[in-house]
């Protein structure tokens, strides 16, 4: 089976719906209105493609365990088309690669280049990072991130306010809110309202471990 084959609309849909949280077939046909047969073969394409893994799940009540599932590997399909060249894959999105494909899908196309050259330059601040956003107008800066890290006094002395040039030479203002993930918890907990804003008007870069949605769904909850 080529590769395209298994990038239709209905299976792109049981992605989109299982990126947000794991789910069982019952549920994914529930919600997609289709059969729980039908679905149930359509996870097991994108299974054997390395797309979802499958997970039983033993209960307590009687009946027959359930399954659920959820995103094997984040990943990014790649399809590019030119002359002299054209081709398609799919790439595992791990270290920085995260961040470098995920930034094309933030809405302000001229803040992508800044992105991409403030951490291609200082690649040493996104080893230390354990989460990555974009704070949607948060200050007079031409880009506020928010980092989440385990080194809070490193970052914030070398990179909270500094200044790059774009691809034209103009200068541009760089601000870095550096907070733990406990300094965020904390902040949430009170309700304060600075910590209600960054993680609330944001687009999130980087996360492998999911940091950012799980202090959000905490406060949800």
């Amino acid at each position: 089976m080529e590769l395209n084959s298994w990038f239709t609309p209905a299976r792109w849909k049981l992605i989109e719906k299982i990126t947000e949280k794991p789910l069982s077939p019952t549920e994914l046909a529930q919600i997609t209105k289709s059969s729980v047969a039908n679905i149930t073969y359509q996870l097991k394409i994108l299974e054997a493609y390395g797309i979802v893994k499958g997970e039983t799940l033993h209960t307590n009540k009687s009946g027959k365990p359930r399954t659920i599932y959820s995103l094997k590997n984040k990943s990014v399909y790649l399809l590019i088309m030119k002359e002299g060249f054209s081709a398609s894959k799919i790439l595992s999105l791990s270290g920085i690669r995260e961040l470098i494909f995920t930034v094309f899908f933030f809405d302000e196309i001229s803040k992508q280049y800044l992105v991409l050259k403030f951490f291609l330059d200082n690649y040493e601040l996104f080893d230390k990072c354990d989460a990555v956003a974009l704070i949607k107008d948060k200050s007079d800066a031409d880009l506020d991130f928010l980092i989440i890290t385990k080194k809070v006094d490193e970052i914030r002395g070398k990179y909270s306010n500094v200044h790059i040039k774009d691809e034209h030479d103009k200068d541009h203002k760089i601000a870095c809110w550096t907070h733990s993930e406990n300094e965020l918890v904390e902040g949430l907990s009170k309700n304060e309202k600075y910590f209600l804003d960054i993680l609330k008007n944001n687009f999130i870069l980087y996360d492998p471990n999911q940091i950012i949605n799980k202090i959000k769904g905490g406060k949800n909850n």
